[in-house]
């Protein structure tokens, strides 16, 4: 393919630009001893680059230079190659000499020319480390660690041209073009801090690419410029969030975005699962951060143990699906775990923080997050409970302190029951100084025992947590009203457990069925409830109590010689007694 003639290289058949992270395609002059070439009409060429994602800056970086000289004139230029025809440029020179010295190699040779045996280094298509983080291919290894260095600052290039890829569409072709013919390191890089659906698209993260702008000849025919044309090596990781997915009957956001609800009560255990991609980092990239980042609504509390109903397990999932356990909660091999004053890579505070040791979960192609929390004390009726967790990672490897930001979200409500309490005197409704002293129970349906409540201001009660104190079960209206909340949906039972003295007492139990409302479009909970309901999230429902005579006719008057009439009738009966006695 090549061989080394007079320190230069001398290929024996046309060659043109080959664009992957391999091979340059570099091509040397394939003419006759004897014969005048017709040279190029100018000494420039272009890149092309396909699949950028808009917001992305593909850059263009000469390490190799190609000699050349014009037999024409300024104004009518006719550009051949000459030998040796690939030399490494001087940014990189030293550089490639280090390289070859710390790995026994021989790329650089007498006046920085390039040598057979790099020339003679396979293509890497793809570029991309093996499962287990080797190198994909002695290629892949060279440009990896260059592009360390030139991150680090230890080699410092100069844009040749750059472009910043303009609107969002996800696969745009992109091309860079008046380059002087060389070999080009060509860099894509995203904004640091992007986040996924907030301004720039920048989605993917992207691997670097080497092409060759050469000199190319058929034959004895004219010498033209070898135009580069690749495709980004790029790799793009998202996270999903559900919320509950092993029971029906709600919408648990599984594979949609900002999607999944479902209905609680103080004292449910929720169980989420979150899936994120595993990207591929470089094996030399200078940070391969990954970190999964939870927030919790303060009407939740994380479960970090694996008992009962609780759980925090973390799997690895290779791309056959296959699970395997990586820990269970507690910080390992594989990840730390923060879960006080907890902040993710934007220093925001999160609820708890998983950084990966990415060396360490590379073999995977996703990570498995299941959890739970608990509904606590801070649930308020109809106010959606909200749980979102980000993934973040670094997209642009050979940068530092560059990462991108994946959010998902699920949500979960709690509703409540309003008991407005009727108070009928003498056939008439009282709608002022309203008697005290009605109190109720409130059961689950099916329950032989009432629930547990925590008092929260005069006639308004919260459903108890497990094993809280100061609950009662019996609930004290007041002012005609009775509100009980942190209730999950379902139906409920009323038992009036006490009336105001005089009032006639409910008699058994009324029951309440609370029956989420959710949206026609999207499936999910909104929060509110079906009617009867006079406050979103309540169902409302009326109790009446009754205190008074019977019903009568006639007038004051008549009831009065009535009363009369008996009192005499008593009193004849009394005297006749006497005279028998």
């Amino acid at each position: 393919m090549f061989h080394l003639k007079k320190g230069g290289l001398r290929a024996v058949a046309v060659a043109a630009a080959v664009a992957t992270l391999g091979s340059l395609g570099l091509a040397a002059p394939a003419m006759a001893a004897d014969a005048t070439p017709n040279g190029a009409e100018t000494n420039q060429g272009s890149i092309t680059v396909k699949n950028v994602q808009g917001g992305a800056t593909v850059t263009a970086y000469k390490v190799i230079d190609v000699n050349y000289k014009n037999l024409g004139t300024a104004d009518n230029p006719s550009y051949v190659p000459t030998t040796p025809q690939y030399e490494w440029n001087a940014a990189v020179v030293q550089w490639v000499k280090d390289y070859d010295t710390e790995n026994g190699v021989d790329y650089i040779g007498d006046n920085n020319a390039v040598t057979d045996q790099y020339a003679a280094l396979p293509s890497d298509t793809s570029g991309a480390p093996k499962a287990d983080g080797s190198y994909s291919s002695k290629i892949a290894k060279f440009y990896d660690k260059l592009s360390a260095a030139v991150g680090r600052g230890e080699v410092r290039l100069t844009s040749s041209k750059a472009v910043t890829v303009g609107g969002t569409a996800d696969a745009t072709t992109v091309t860079l073009d008046g380059l002087e013919v060389g070999g080009y390191l060509v860099k894509i890089t995203n904004t640091s801090g992007n986040t996924e659906g907030v301004g720039t698209v920048a989605d993917y993260s992207y691997r670097p690419v080497v092409v060759t702008i050469g000199f190319s000849q058929e034959g004895t025919g004219p010498w033209t410029i070898a135009n580069a044309e690749i495709d980004s090596k790029r790799d793009k990781a998202t996270i999903d969030k559900s919320v509950n997915e092993d029971t029906s009957g709600h919408k648990t956001g599984e594979g949609e975005k900002n999607t999944g609800s479902d209905t609680v009560g103080i004292g449910s255990v929720v169980t989420y699962n979150v899936r994120s991609d595993v990207p591929v980092f470089p094996k030399d990239a200078i940070e391969k951060n990954y970190v999964i980042a939870d927030t919790m609504d303060k009407a939740l509390t994380p479960n970090y143990t694996n008992s009962g109903s609780h759980k925090f397990k973390v799997y690895g999932v290779d791309s056959n699906g296959k699970e395997t356990p990586l820990g269970e909660g507690a910080s390992n091999e594989y990840y730390t775990l923060t879960t006080t004053d907890a902040k993710d890579l934007d220093g925001k505070a999160a609820t708890w923080v998983l950084k990966f040791d990415y060396e360490k979960i590379r073999q995977y192609s996703k990570i498995h997050v299941e959890y739970t929390a608990t509904v606590n004390e801070h649930a308020v009726v109809a106010s959606p409970i909200k749980n979102s967790v980000k993934l973040q990672y670094t997209n642009n490897p050979y940068e530092q302190d560059s990462h991108r930001t994946v959010p998902d979200e699920v949500k979960v409500y709690t509703f409540g029951i309003k008991v407005h309490k009727v108070f009928i005197e003498n056939g008439v409704e009282k709608t002022d100084n309203l008697p005290e002293g009605a109190e109720f129970a409130v059961y689950k349906d099916g329950a032989s025992t009432p629930l547990q409540f925590v008092k929260t201001a005069d006639g308004e009660y919260r459903l108890a947590k497990a094993g809280e104190t100061g609950t009662v079960t019996s609930l004290p209206v007041k002012d005609g009203y009775l509100k009980v909340t942190g209730l999950d949906d379902g139906k409920y039972q009323l038992e009036e457990t006490k009336a105001p003295a005089g009032y006639v007492k409910l008699e058994g139990k009324q029951d309440v069925t609370i029956t989420p409302v959710k949206d026609d479009a999207s499936g999910e909970y909104t929060g509110a409830v079906s009617a009867p309901t006079d406050e979103i999230g309540f169902v409302s429902t009326e109790v009446k109590n009754t205190k008074g005579m019977l019903p009568q006719t006639g007038s004051v008057g008549m009831v009065l010689m009535t009363v009369a009439g008996v009192l005499l009738i008593a009193g004849g009966v009394t005297v006749l007694r006497r005279r028998r006695a």
